[in-house]
Protein backbone atom coordinates (compact mmCIF):
# COMPACT_ATOMS: atom_id res chain seq x y z
CA UNK A 1 0.00 0.00 0.00
CA UNK A 2 1.43 3.44 -0.93
CA UNK A 3 0.62 6.51 0.92
CA UNK A 4 -2.11 7.38 -1.25
CA UNK A 5 -3.98 4.24 -0.81
CA UNK A 6 -3.64 4.48 3.18
CA UNK A 7 -4.89 8.32 2.98
CA UNK A 8 -7.74 7.20 0.66
CA UNK A 9 -8.72 4.02 2.72
CA UNK A 10 -8.05 6.40 5.81
CA UNK A 11 -10.95 9.10 4.61
CA UNK A 12 -13.19 6.48 3.92
CA UNK A 13 -13.52 4.90 7.35
CA UNK A 14 -12.79 7.74 9.04
CA UNK A 15 -16.87 8.65 9.33
CA UNK A 16 -17.77 5.12 9.43
CA UNK A 17 -15.80 3.97 12.74
CA UNK A 18 -15.29 7.04 14.64
CA UNK A 19 -16.31 6.97 17.99
CA UNK A 20 -17.68 3.24 17.34
CA UNK A 21 -17.50 0.38 20.17
CA UNK A 22 -14.74 -2.08 19.27
CA UNK A 23 -16.81 -4.91 20.22
CA UNK A 24 -14.24 -7.58 19.39
CA UNK A 25 -11.03 -8.43 18.29
CA UNK A 26 -10.23 -11.56 16.14
CA UNK A 27 -7.02 -13.56 14.71
CA UNK A 28 -7.52 -14.66 11.61
CA UNK A 29 -3.78 -15.83 11.31
CA UNK A 30 -0.90 -15.02 12.67
CA UNK A 31 -0.27 -11.52 11.15
CA UNK A 32 -3.92 -10.69 10.27
CA UNK A 33 -6.94 -9.49 12.94
CA UNK A 34 -10.39 -8.37 12.00
CA UNK A 35 -11.71 -5.42 14.27
CA UNK A 36 -15.64 -5.38 14.69
CA UNK A 37 -17.22 -2.01 15.28
CA UNK A 38 -20.41 -1.07 15.83
CA UNK A 39 -22.35 2.33 16.29
CA UNK A 40 -25.85 3.26 16.54
CA UNK A 41 -25.28 5.57 13.79
CA UNK A 42 -23.32 3.78 11.47
CA UNK A 43 -24.27 -0.12 12.42
CA UNK A 44 -21.75 -2.49 11.77
CA UNK A 45 -18.11 -2.71 10.43
CA UNK A 46 -15.65 -5.08 10.59
CA UNK A 47 -11.99 -3.91 9.71
CA UNK A 48 -9.20 -6.11 8.58
CA UNK A 49 -5.45 -5.02 9.67
CA UNK A 50 -2.71 -6.81 8.32
CA UNK A 51 1.19 -6.94 8.82
CA UNK A 52 1.76 -9.83 6.08
CA UNK A 53 5.27 -9.00 4.96
CA UNK A 54 4.53 -9.10 1.24
CA UNK A 55 0.39 -8.40 1.86
CA UNK A 56 0.12 -5.59 4.61
CA UNK A 57 -2.94 -3.41 4.39
CA UNK A 58 -5.70 -2.54 6.48
CA UNK A 59 -9.44 -2.03 4.45
CA UNK A 60 -12.80 -3.00 5.65
CA UNK A 61 -14.18 -6.07 4.67
CA UNK A 62 -17.88 -8.03 4.41
CA UNK A 63 -16.09 -11.67 4.30
CA UNK A 64 -16.69 -14.01 7.41
CA UNK A 65 -13.75 -15.09 8.01
CA UNK A 66 -13.04 -17.74 10.97
CA UNK A 67 -10.71 -16.80 14.28
CA UNK A 68 -7.92 -19.16 15.14
CA UNK A 69 -8.47 -21.59 17.26
CA UNK A 70 -5.56 -20.62 19.20
CA UNK A 71 -4.70 -17.21 19.65
CA UNK A 72 -1.51 -15.34 20.32
CA UNK A 73 -0.37 -13.30 23.28
CA UNK A 74 -0.53 -10.35 21.06
CA UNK A 75 -4.28 -11.24 20.06
CA UNK A 76 -5.02 -11.76 24.12
CA UNK A 77 -3.28 -8.18 24.91
CA UNK A 78 -5.43 -6.67 22.34
CA UNK A 79 -9.04 -8.23 23.98
CA UNK A 80 -8.16 -7.17 27.05
CA UNK A 81 -6.85 -3.34 26.35
CA UNK A 82 -8.92 -2.23 23.24
CA UNK A 83 -12.48 -4.60 23.12
CA UNK A 84 -15.37 -1.93 24.48
CA UNK A 85 -13.44 0.59 23.83
CA UNK A 86 -14.31 3.66 21.67
CA UNK A 87 -12.52 4.93 18.84
CA UNK A 88 -11.62 8.80 19.29
CA UNK A 89 -9.61 9.17 16.09
CA UNK A 90 -8.13 7.47 13.12
CA UNK A 91 -4.99 9.47 11.76
CA UNK A 92 -1.84 9.01 8.52
CA UNK A 93 0.78 11.43 8.64
CA UNK A 94 1.37 13.43 5.57
CA UNK A 95 3.09 11.24 3.05
CA UNK A 96 3.44 8.16 5.27
CA UNK A 97 2.02 4.95 5.45
CA UNK A 98 1.62 4.88 8.95
CA UNK A 99 -2.03 4.43 10.81
CA UNK A 100 -2.91 5.45 14.14
CA UNK A 101 -6.30 5.13 15.46
CA UNK A 102 -6.90 6.07 19.07
CA UNK A 103 -8.85 4.64 21.53
CA UNK A 104 -10.48 5.50 25.34
CA UNK A 105 -11.74 2.70 27.34
CA UNK A 106 -14.98 2.95 28.91
CA UNK A 107 -13.53 2.14 32.72
CA UNK A 108 -13.81 4.71 35.24
CA UNK A 109 -10.26 5.42 34.95
CA UNK A 110 -11.16 6.19 31.08
CA UNK A 111 -7.15 5.24 29.84
CA UNK A 112 -6.02 5.91 26.39
CA UNK A 113 -4.73 3.85 23.99
CA UNK A 114 -3.33 4.11 20.37
CA UNK A 115 -2.96 1.21 17.83
CA UNK A 116 -0.12 1.60 15.47
CA UNK A 117 -0.09 0.02 12.14
CA UNK A 118 2.93 0.38 9.82
CA UNK A 119 2.05 -0.86 6.27
CA UNK A 120 5.85 -0.88 5.03
CA UNK A 121 5.89 -4.47 3.70
CA UNK A 122 8.67 -6.34 4.80
CA UNK A 123 9.15 -4.51 7.73
CA UNK A 124 5.31 -3.94 8.56
CA UNK A 125 4.08 -4.13 12.27
CA UNK A 126 0.83 -3.61 14.74
CA UNK A 127 1.87 -1.84 17.96
CA UNK A 128 -0.49 -1.12 20.89
CA UNK A 129 0.65 2.04 22.77
CA UNK A 130 -0.27 3.54 26.10
CA UNK A 131 -2.16 6.83 25.29
CA UNK A 132 -0.86 8.73 28.21
CA UNK A 133 2.93 7.78 28.08
CA UNK A 134 3.20 6.55 24.39
CA UNK A 135 5.26 2.99 25.67
CA UNK A 136 4.58 0.29 23.70
CA UNK A 137 2.78 -2.44 25.29
CA UNK A 138 2.94 -5.33 22.64
CA UNK A 139 3.54 -5.71 19.12
CA UNK A 140 2.73 -8.26 16.65
CA UNK A 141 6.68 -8.47 15.85
CA UNK A 142 9.23 -7.64 17.87
CA UNK A 143 12.06 -6.89 15.98
CA UNK A 144 12.37 -3.95 13.75
CA UNK A 145 15.17 -3.87 11.03
CA UNK A 146 17.25 -6.31 13.68
CA UNK A 147 16.64 -4.24 16.74
CA UNK A 148 14.46 -5.80 18.90
CA UNK A 149 11.68 -3.78 20.14
CA UNK A 150 10.25 -5.50 23.25
CA UNK A 151 12.43 -7.32 25.83
CA UNK A 152 10.42 -8.38 28.75
CA UNK A 153 13.31 -8.03 30.76
CA UNK A 154 13.11 -4.79 30.17
CA UNK A 155 11.02 -1.68 30.58
CA UNK A 156 8.48 -0.64 28.05
CA UNK A 157 9.90 1.41 25.58
CA UNK A 158 8.74 4.27 23.94
CA UNK A 159 7.48 4.23 20.27
CA UNK A 160 10.00 5.89 18.13
CA UNK A 161 8.66 6.17 14.58
CA UNK A 162 10.82 4.45 11.70
CA UNK A 163 13.93 7.21 10.19
CA UNK A 164 12.91 9.07 7.49
CA UNK A 165 13.68 7.90 3.52
CA UNK A 166 16.14 10.35 2.14
CA UNK A 167 13.70 10.83 -0.69
CA UNK A 168 11.49 14.35 -1.90
CA UNK A 169 7.59 14.84 -1.18
CA UNK A 170 5.78 16.04 -3.81
CA UNK A 171 4.95 19.31 -2.39
CA UNK A 172 9.00 19.86 -2.33
CA UNK A 173 10.01 18.82 -6.61
CA UNK A 174 10.03 21.36 -8.71
CA UNK A 175 11.76 21.54 -12.33
CA UNK A 176 15.60 21.62 -11.34
CA UNK A 177 15.00 18.47 -9.07
CA UNK A 178 13.23 16.84 -11.89
CA UNK A 179 15.78 17.66 -14.92
CA UNK A 180 18.53 16.60 -12.48
CA UNK A 181 17.22 13.24 -11.15
CA UNK A 182 15.68 12.39 -14.58
CA UNK A 183 18.82 13.43 -16.38
CA UNK A 184 16.65 15.40 -18.78
CA UNK A 185 15.05 12.09 -20.37
CA UNK A 186 12.03 11.41 -21.78
CA UNK A 187 9.56 8.40 -21.44
CA UNK A 188 9.23 5.93 -24.17
CA UNK A 189 8.84 2.31 -24.47
CA UNK A 190 12.71 1.18 -23.99
CA UNK A 191 13.09 3.26 -20.94
CA UNK A 192 9.23 2.66 -18.72
CA UNK A 193 11.14 0.82 -16.33
CA UNK A 194 13.96 2.91 -15.75
CA UNK A 195 11.98 5.73 -15.18
CA UNK A 196 9.37 3.77 -13.05
CA UNK A 197 12.58 2.74 -10.41
CA UNK A 198 13.84 6.38 -10.68
CA UNK A 199 10.41 8.01 -9.35
CA UNK A 200 10.25 4.81 -6.58
CA UNK A 201 14.14 5.77 -5.75
CA UNK A 202 12.80 9.55 -5.52
CA UNK A 203 9.88 10.46 -4.47
CA UNK A 204 8.11 9.65 -1.01
CA UNK A 205 4.90 7.63 -1.08
CA UNK A 206 5.32 6.25 -4.24
CA UNK A 207 5.23 2.63 -4.89
CA UNK A 208 5.52 0.68 -7.98
CA UNK A 209 2.48 0.24 -8.81
CA UNK A 210 1.49 3.64 -8.89
CA UNK A 211 4.95 4.60 -10.54
CA UNK A 212 3.90 2.16 -13.46
CA UNK A 213 0.90 4.17 -13.95
CA UNK A 214 2.64 7.67 -13.98
CA UNK A 215 5.60 6.17 -16.52
CA UNK A 216 2.98 5.64 -18.66
CA UNK A 217 0.87 8.91 -18.55
CA UNK A 218 1.69 10.81 -21.85
CA UNK A 219 1.87 14.46 -19.63
CA UNK A 220 4.32 17.06 -18.08
CA UNK A 221 5.95 14.88 -15.75
CA UNK A 222 6.01 18.08 -12.85
CA UNK A 223 2.66 18.49 -14.14
CA UNK A 224 1.29 15.21 -13.61
CA UNK A 225 2.91 15.18 -10.29
CA UNK A 226 1.57 18.62 -9.43
CA UNK A 227 -1.77 17.31 -10.37
CA UNK A 228 -1.42 13.73 -8.20
CA UNK A 229 -0.66 16.17 -4.94
CA UNK A 230 -3.10 18.39 -5.11
CA UNK A 231 -5.70 15.10 -5.17
CA UNK A 232 -4.08 13.96 -1.95
CA UNK A 233 -4.67 17.04 -0.50
CA UNK A 234 -8.24 17.66 -1.52
CA UNK A 235 -8.95 13.87 -0.87
CA UNK A 236 -10.41 13.45 -4.51
CA UNK A 237 -9.27 10.35 -5.27
CA UNK A 238 -11.27 8.10 -7.91
CA UNK A 239 -11.42 3.99 -7.73
CA UNK A 240 -10.11 2.53 -10.29
CA UNK A 241 -9.36 -1.10 -11.38
CA UNK A 242 -5.90 -1.58 -13.55
CA UNK A 243 -5.07 -4.86 -15.43
CA UNK A 244 -1.82 -5.46 -16.09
Amino acid sequence: MDAFVVRAICGEIYPLINYAKLVQIKEISKFNFILNFYSRKNGEHNLLISAQDMSSRLHLTTKRIPSVKRKSKFTETLKKYLEGSIVTKIHSGRWERIVQISFISKSQESKSYALIIELFGLSSNILLLDGKTGKIIDSVKRVRRNKVLLDEKRSSPKYILPPLQDKKTLDQLDNIFIEKVFKRKRRNSSNLEWFQNILVENILGISPSFAKIISQNNKSLLQLLKQIRNSYFSDSFSPAIVFS
